[in-house]
C-alpha cells in the first residue's frame, strides 16, 4: 500500500451496496490508510457514548452481523482466502496443465502479501491517527526508507518498538511470500532470490521440483506450483497479523484492534464446510 496522504483523509470511498446500512444509521467512512470502518467497531464505539456494554455489538456487529469488519486488509485476505480454498480442492494432484488453479495460487501468493502491506499501513493510521502516538512526518520517512520485509520491520519497530523475530516463523517464511510475490508482480522469474525462495518452498511440497535448475528451466516457474503453495501463503499472511498483534500495547484500544485482526486473518477458515 502506499503512504498515507493528506489529501486521502478527505476522499471518501464509493459505498457497498451489500451493506445492508439504512441511510440515517451509516457509520462514518474512515478516510486515509483505513478506508472503511469496521461496522463491529462502530457500533461499538455508538454503543459506548450510548453508555451500554459493548461486548454483543463488538461480537457481531450492530446492523449486519454477517460483516464484521470491511478494512481494506480484511478484502485483501478474503481474496488470498477464496483463492486458497479454490486450490485446496485440488490438493496433490498435478496442476502443471491447469491454468486456473495456477491462477488461484498465483492470487493466493499476491494478495497474502497485499493485505500484509495493508494491515500494516492501517495500523499505523489507528496509531498516529487515532491514537495520537508517533509523527505522520516519521512514518512516511520509515515507509519510504526500506523495501519488502526490511519496511515491514521498520515500520512495526517504529510503532511499537520491535519487529519480527528474524529467523524464526513467521519471519521466516514471509520473506519467501515476498520473494515470489516480486518474482510474480516485477517479472523477477529468474532472480536468485526468487530461485532460492523456490528451492525452499519446492523441498516443503509447495512446488514441483523441475528436472533443470529453476534459473535454466524454459518455462515460468509458475508452471510448476502446487496447490499447496496458495494454503501456504495465506496462512503465512494469517501468522504474520498474529505475531503483529503480539507486539501490540496490552490497554483496551488496542485489544479492540486486535480483536478485528484476528477475525479477519483467522487461519482456520481454510478447513471450514470440509
Amino acid at each position: 500500500m502506499g503512504t498515507i496522504t493528506g489529501s486521502e483523509r478527505h476522499q471518501r470511498v464509493p459505498r457497498p451496496a451489500q451493506l445492508c446500512l439504512a441511510a440515517a444509521a451509516r457509520p462514518p467512512w474512515f478516510p486515509g490508510g483505513r478506508y472503511l470502518e469496521s461496522l463491529a467497531l462502530w457500533g461499538a464505539r455508538a454503543a459506548t457514548q450510548a453508555g451500554r456494554s459493548t461486548g454483543a455489538t463488538l461480537a457481531a456487529g450492530p446492523l449486519c452481523p454477517n460483516i464484521t469488519n470491511v478494512n481494506l486488509s480484511a478484502f485483501l485476505i478474503g481474496i488470498a482466502y477464496r483463492a486458497a480454498k479454490q486450490a485446496r480442492k485440488y490438493r496433490s494432484r498435478d496442476v502443471s496443465r491447469d491454468v486456473l488453479t495456477q491462477e488461484a495460487v498465483l492470487i493466493a501468493v499476491v494478495f497474502a502479501w497485499l493485505a500484509v502491506e495493508a494491515l500494516l499501513n492501517e495500523q499505523a493510521y489507528v496509531e498516529i491517527h487515532d491514537f495520537g502516538h508517533g509523527s505522520k512526518v516519521v512514518y512516511d520517512a520509515v515507509e519510504r526508507g526500506a523495501r519488502g520485509f526490511d519496511r515491514v520491520q521498520a515500520i512495526l519497530t517504529y510503532l511499537y518498538g520491535q519487529g519480527l523475530k528474524d529467523g524464526e516463523h513467521p519471519a521466516n517464511d514471509l520473506k519467501l511470500l515476498e520473494k515470489l510475490r516480486n518474482g510474480v508482480v516485477h517479472y523477477k522469474f529468474r532472480d536468485h532470490r526468487v530461485v532460492s525462495a523456490l528451492d525452499d518452498l519446492a523441498q516443503r511440497g509447495h512446488l514441483s521440483a523441475p528436472t533443470q535448475p529453476w534459473d535454466k528451466v524454459p518455462v515460468t516457474w509458475a508452471t510448476y506450483v502446487r496447490p499447496e503453495l496458495a494454503e501456504w501463503a495465506y496462512h503465512t499472511a494469517c501468522d504474520t497479523a498474529e505475531a503483529i498483534t503480539a507486539l501490540m500495547p496490552d490497554d483496551t484500544p488496542h485489544k479492540a484492534e486486535v480483536g478485528i485482526i484476528r477475525v479477519n486473518f483467522r487461519k482456520d477458515r481454510l478447513d471450514e464446510g470440509e
